[in-house]
């Protein structure tokens, strides 16, 4: 399989190891599993002549923009914090903390794996973090969430194939990368239910969808993720969680 790591794009010529790929030669499918900067430009070179891509494009496009999944999540009504686009309020602690509570979330529309989330929690907080480009703010909900605690899930086809609970007893921010560690976990019928929603509304075809976790054991929606890491899945109870990658794609196009 091609690894979009190994490509390089020059004047709308494809290259895998050092060699010009022929249109006629073209993959029927290509899988990304990397950030490199790359993936969009390749998304769209690919698309455009037919290659079927995992995930699409515009599922990138969502998912990698918190702003548009918050708005995408939205529409159908699945529960989540409360969310503001700096580009449609007011800018000022004054108005941001009166609309979303004392204390805030401000974090980047493009961040990835816990970076550039900031807790905003005075006025010299959000003077410190006004001026970084791409933010998106947030309703912070403080003592009504397990902090440092949330669930995910992971779905290929539509369906739901395994989820864990990733906990951080340091921080306020449960992903492995800033110190969490993860769990097996079960999750309920409801609890799939909302993820293939979700998942469908985002163009996610294998795709990763987490959850907040309320006091009260119900969901709110956090983030989704086209290529989350997948190791902490395997070590978590779902040791066959990549044949089950391989083996969707293989039923469903080989």
């Amino acid at each position: 399989m091609l690894v979009a790591e190994r490509f390089k794009i020059k004047k709308e010529s494809l290259f895998y190891q050092n060699k010009k790929i022929k249109e006629k030669d073209m993959p029927s499918l290509v899988f990304f599993r990397s950030k490199t900067g790359l993936e969009r430009a390749l998304q769209l070179f690919f698309e455009a002549r037919g290659t079927h891509i995992i995930n699409t494009a515009r599922c990138n496009e969502l998912c990698d923009d918190k702003l548009k999944a918050y708005e995408i999540v939205e529409s159908i009504g699945a529960p989540q914090p409360k969310f503001l686009d700096p580009a449609k309020t007011v800018n000022t602690y004054e108005h941001l903390s009166k609309e979303l509570g004392e204390i805030f979330i401000a974090k980047n529309r493009f961040g990835y794996g816990g970076s550039s989330v900031y807790l905003i929690k005075n006025k010299e907080d959000f003077a410190g973090v006004v001026d970084k480009p791409d933010l998106v703010y947030q309703e912070y909900i403080g003592d009504d969430i397990t902090k440092g605690k949330d669930m995910r899930t992971f779905l290929t086809g539509g369906e739901v194939v395994g989820a864990i609970i990733r906990k951080n007893d340091e921080s306020f921010l449960s992903n492995i990368s800033t110190g969490g560690y993860a769990i097996n976990y079960t999750p309920t019928e409801e609890e799939k239910e909302m993820s293939k929603k979700i998942a469908k509304a985002l163009h996610g075809e294998i795709i990763s969808v987490d959850y907040l976790i309320k006091n009260d054991g119900s969901l709110l929606f956090c983030e989704a993720n086209t290529d989350p890491d997948l190791l902490d899945m395997q070590e978590n109870g779902h040791p066959d969680i990549f044949d089950k990658v391989v083996l969707y794609i293989k039923q469903r196009y080989f």
